[in-house]
């Protein structure tokens, strides 16, 4: 993921995409709830924080790839 660490705010929409020709996913693993589909090249997954905290998250096709948010009022 790039960049493995982001701020967003509560309320600001957060959008992953896959440039790449290999499929990946976006799994919360601490702080949120969220799951997407497996993404193939060019596609999209959204996901809006709701409350302030910290959210950790993985492609759980491939080990290693991991990002946060820290997330603000």
């Amino acid at each position: 993921f790039v960049p493995e660490e982001i701020t967003a705010k509560v309320g600001q929409k957060i959008v992953w995409t896959n440039n790449e020709a290999i499929p990946h996913n976006v799994t919360a693993t601490e702080g949120a709830d969220f799951a997407s589909d497996t993404l193939q090249k060019d596609d999209t997954f959204e996901y809006t924080p709701t409350k302030a905290g910290t959210i950790d998250y993985v492609c759980t096709i491939h080990s290693g790839q991991n990002g946060t948010i820290t997330v603000t009022e």
